[in-house]
């Protein structure tokens, strides 16, 4: 039978540097679920006080040196970008996303240089450079922009991009798609790979290129007129099945497509170059880890790329600066929730530096936006909100499903300057911790190949507020090999044995569904409360928190989507007005009318379901001329970016205010919704395609 271990001390660290949970759980478990044989980690850095162009140099300059005098430098791959910034980003960054071995990790933990320059640290999924080479790629010259100015770029960060689609053309039948940087890890000997290693990892297909461009392969594969897709991709290896992992356009529906076709969408189709767009293909290993917690270094990577190309675009067609708008439809579910983690420290940074203002407020460059879903976790039942008296303790139920092959984490965030408070976990087969408190970890399981650990770090160790963090092993396996943990109910309990009373606990389950399209893996645990009521007396689902169960429906909030600059979207039923019952609400706040949208709240709501008898909405499939429909709020935030990058061309605002705003006077329904759920409320924009 396996059991809890004494609770040990949490492993030293550089006081300095912020504690990483995850990765301290991806060494207990051997990197087992990072890519357990990849040598390169992507790696999301907050810096403390060099910028990351100093930063970038600094290892460039090192890796000039012969291999043995290079030092920690040679443990890193940073793209040039860093380095050599464009223009548009007027600040420096105190952000940098790099490949780093596990070595440089350890390196850093272990408080050895460069520690001293980094403050924090999150992790993604394993892959591999293309070029082992250290020195940066020179880059190819820039193409000539024959066509008509461009007026406004969309960028789309997302899964399953079918760059050839017809709804991503111009008026002469050639795509509107400018560049496509595929993240997924390629053999280095392919020979698609006209620009690279430029990023380090992945591979790039633009629109012009004379040998490989997406237009060219576009006219390499018709016949009577008529592109045949399926040999486009066969020729761009999308289609490649000799080539592994998931392959997204190989089904008749695919998130990355149908997201697209919301956002860029034109009706008549625009002239040629007038709307461009860049895309970006996450790697399969990240997308079907929908926890999330891989997902901040390659959508920093994504963001700094569209960034990167717009400038290309930019000085291409001999134009000034030009506005963007990102849509990046993914979300999670654990976090702080309060705009600290570093992914949404990292989006508000990097969207500060890319929208100057002047001495009187008045932007000084076109606009750059990132649209971001609410998130589809309202009754999903991972948060838990409880408050203790003196003395008092309180149970949380963590119910963990069979057979379900990925991990599962659950995040305790304490209030700031909240007494301390004691825990104690039992596991399903009543194997309990006893009582344990800040500063301690407990295994469940082998030291070798544990189960489960938890981690109990104080405020010093996080910024300012304390966090309990569990992390589960899978609770099924397709292969046996990765050790099984226990499914069934695992019970936190929360003691206050101090003299003050602690209110406002904040627990939530991290994400751990399966992507679409993608074999089921995880399975989604939650919290299990006799007294939470799933549905009322007529077998509707209540969507209204009420009664003294500890599971919440407020503030389930996407938690990448907590931070102050990024624009954030419900969604509702666009024939009756009725907010989607998944969609997440975000705290409650109150508001004193237009021009003052919350900090956490949704701004705005857009439709994400017809009817109740037409889920979802309706958009393009993986080819052209098909047709699909998809729900969640990840269909919603695509079309607000679409219409901010329509009052960008008309030059009018674009922020989180001005959507806030746009929703207020657009909300002609019956009832609005309350604000931490809609915003300023719902725009009820027409289908593009209509239900049959």
């Amino acid at each position: 039978m396996n059991s809890w271990a004494a609770a040990s001390k949490l492993p030293s660290r550089p006081s300095s540097l912020f504690a990483n949970p995850y990765y301290e759980w991806a060494v207990a478990t051997d990197f087992a679920y990072y890519g357990k044989r990849a040598i390169w980690l992507p790696m999301l850095i907050e810096l403390r006080e060099k910028a990351a162009q100093e930063f970038a140099r600094q290892v460039f300059d090192l890796q000039k040196l012969e291999e043995r005098a290079q030092g920690w430098a040679a443990e890193l791959r940073v793209p040039p970008f860093f380095a050599d910034p464009p223009m548009r980003l007027a600040k420096p960054l105190r952000f940098i996303s790099v490949l780093a071995t596990r070595k440089f990790l350890a390196r850093i933990n272990a408080g050895e240089a460069p520690f001293e320059l980094i403050s924090r640290f999150e992790l993604g999924r394993g892959t591999g450079p293309f070029s082992l080479k250290a020195n940066p790629a020179e880059l190819e010259p820039e193409l000539e922009y024959p066509d008509l100015p461009p007026v406004v770029i969309t960028g789309v960060i997302d899964d399953g991009i079918a760059f050839a689609h017809d709804r991503f053309w111009s008026t002469n039948n050639t795509t509107r798609i400018e560049y496509c940087w595929d993240q997924h890890e390629l053999s280095p000997f392919w020979p698609f790979l006209p620009y690279w290693p430029y990023w380090n990892y992945g591979r790039e297909l633009t629109k012009r290129h004379p040998v490989n461009g997406i237009d060219r392969l576009m006219g390499n594969s018709s016949y009577v007129g008529l592109v045949d897709e399926n040999e486009v991709y066969r020729r761009s290896i999308d289609l490649d099945y000799a080539r592994a992992g998931h392959k997204p356009l190989a089904s008749r529906v695919a998130h990355g497509t149908h997201v697209t076709d919301v956002a860029c969408t034109a009706n008549p189709l625009p002239a040629p170059g007038t709307r461009p767009i860049i895309a970006v293909q996450l790697p399969s290993v990240t997308v079907q880890d929908t926890s999330g917690a891989t997902l901040g270094p390659q959508v920093f990577d994504g963001l700094c790329y569209i960034i990167w190309r717009a400038a290309s675009i930019a000085s291409a067609a001999q134009t000034g600066q030009l506005p963007v708008v990102v849509n990046v439809s993914y979300g999670t579910i654990a976090g702080p929730h309060d705009g600290s983690s570093a992914f949404e420290t990292a989006l508000d940074h990097l969207l500060d530096c890319c929208n100057p203002l002047d001495t009187n407020g008045v932007p000084t460059t076109p606009p750059f936006r990132v649209v971001l879903p609410a998130g589809n976790n309202h009754l999903s039942r991972c948060h838990a909100r409880v408050s203790l008296l003196p003395g008092q303790q309180r149970e949380l139920a963590w119910r963990v499903l069979p057979d379900d092959w990925t991990e599962s984490y659950v995040e305790i965030w304490l209030p700031s300057g909240a007494a301390a408070l004691t825990f104690n976990i039992t596991a399903p087969d009543g194997q309990t911790t006893g009582a344990f408190g800040a500063g301690y970890k407990l295994v469940y399981g082998s030291s070798a190949d544990p189960l489960a650990e938890v981690y109990y770090f104080p405020p010093a160790m996080l910024g300012a507020r304390a966090l309990v963090w569990f992390g589960l092993a899978p609770t099924g396996t397709p292969d046996g090999v990765l050790p099984v943990a226990p499914a069934g109910v695992w019970r936190i309990r929360i003691d206050n044995p101090g003299v003050t009373p602690v209110n406002d606990i904040e627990a939530w389950i991290q994400r751990d569904d399966s992507a679409p399209g993608y074999t089921r893996r995880g399975r989604q645990s939650y919290f299990d409360d006799p007294d939470y009521k799933r549905y009322d007396d007529g077998g509707r689902a209540i969507v209204v928190d009420s009664g003294p169960s500890y599971v919440r429906r407020e503030d389930t909030l996407n938690a990448i989507a907590t931070g102050s600059k990024p624009v954030v979207i419900g969604g509702f039923r666009r024939s009756d007005w009725v907010p989607a019952k998944y969609s997440a609400s975000g705290p409650k706040v109150h508001l004193s009318g237009p021009g003052s949208p919350s900090d956490i709240a949704p701004q705005a709501m857009a439709p994400c379901e017809d009817a109740p008898s037409h889920c979802g909405v309706l958009a393009a499939g993986t080819r052209s001329g098909s047709c699909t429909a998809m729900n969640g709020t990840s269909v919603a935030a695509p079309r607000v970016a679409r219409l901010l990058a329509e009052r960008m061309v008309l030059g009018l605002p674009s922020d989180r205010a001005a959507v806030f705003n746009f929703a207020v006077l657009s909300d002609t329904g019956p009832t609005k919704p309350v604000p931490e759920l809609g915003g300023g409320g719902r725009i009820p924009f027409p289908p593009d395609r209509l239900p049959r």
